[in-house]
């Protein structure tokens, strides 16, 4: 019998503002950016309470215009603490806006798992960790912007592929 997974829900604007996005990127029925612009954002970190924990999927519900641009960067870690540069730090306060985007690749490069466009559904084959959190890079045409309006992250199920 397969087990039945779980998962965190982004779908209010309360839900994105736990992570942290660059000042272009605003909140309208869906995270999205003004014309002719980019921005980034981190999604808060998840915590699944267990160690060596499977995460299946990742489901989004977006507009995503073929002349806009939406990556997306999953990292993993069995730790919440990451040592970088002699430092050790919450992985979130790696997130904050005072931290440069090349510091936050380098301390994050060894957990990085998945890193792909973004799409309605993401397989999260062989991601594992207890944390998980993730990076959105966008960009709008002047025309079009892409819209982020809700996010599912399944985890701790049999994965699909068993």
């Amino acid at each position: 019998m397969r087990e039945k997974s779980k998962y965190f829900r982004l779908n209010k604007q309360q839900d994105f503002q736990r992570g942290v996005a660059s000042p272009e990127l605003f909140w309208q029925d869906g995270l999205t950016l003004p014309p002719g612009s980019q921005g980034y954002y981190w999604s808060r970190v998840f915590d699944s309470h267990a160690k060596g924990t499977g995460w299946d999927k990742l489901q989004v519900k977006a507009l995503l215009p073929v002349n806009t641009l939406c990556r997306l960067t999953v990292y993993s870690s069995e730790d919440s603490l990451l040592l970088h540069g002699g430092q050790r730090g919450e992985i979130a306060q790696w997130m904050a806006p005072s931290v440069s985007q090349e510091e936050q690749q380098a301390v994050f490069a060894p957990f990085l798992a998945l890193e792909t466009p973004l799409k309605p559904d993401l397989l999260l084959h062989g991601v594992q960790g207890r944390y998980l959190w993730f990076g959105l890079e966008l960009a709008s045409s002047q025309e079009e912007a892409p819209k982020i309006q809700e996010m599912r992250l399944y985890f701790g199920g049999t994965p699909w592929l068993d």
